[in-house]
């Protein structure tokens, strides 16, 4: 019985298929996450607006703090102003009632900076009444559609919120 004997001219293609599939085998794991919608650790079962008892009658003063600027917009007789320039707040107001917190997306620190919600990068949003005061960080906008990642100043506990307070914000002294 003769031996079979690989030609040389398939040698090639044979050896490419062979390191194109290894190459797929290393490589697909990292492509995948920016495909993909992340799953959440967690439903989240505590009131979906955190900011309810923060609103246009309570509030006093809102704090922004993002990378390029930083500016604190007050309260005086009813009106809002960033320095003495008056500034419009409905819209704020409506986002932050709006405000939806769902899922508990990471409690590790190090997803702080791909989601952009770690103090380097993110928008750290304080607000405060006469008594109380809360500060949170908007980071990133997530994979599912008017959504972002958020979490409080002082928790590890990253959320995938839904609304347009990001976008708001970010227009907020303009």
């Amino acid at each position: 019985m003769p031996k079979k004997v690989i030609k040389r001219d398939l040698l090639l293609p044979i050896g490419l298929g062979i390191s194109l599939c290894l190459l797929l085998v290393i490589v697909f794991p990292y492509v995948e996450r920016y495909f993909t919608v992340r799953k959440s650790i967690q439903t989240v079962n505590m009131s979906p607006n955190i900011f309810s008892s923060f609103n246009k009658d309570s509030l006093i003063e809102v704090n922004v703090k993002g990378l390029s600027e930083s500016f604190v917009i007050k309260k005086k007789e009813g009106n809002w102003f960033v320095d003495a320039t008056p500034v419009d707040m409905e819209t704020f107001f409506l986002s932050l009632s709006g405000f939806k917190q769902t899922d508990l997306l990471s409690r590790n620190p190090k997803n702080h900076m791909e989601l952009g919600v770690s103090k380097s990068i993110g928008t750290l949003v304080t607000l405060k009444t006469v008594g109380d005061s809360i500060s949170f960080i908007v980071g990133n906008p997530s994979a599912v559609d008017d959504s972002f990642y958020f979490r409080l100043e002082n928790s590890n506990d990253v959320y995938i919120a839904k609304g347009d307070l990001r976008s708001v914000i970010a227009t907020l002294k303009k």
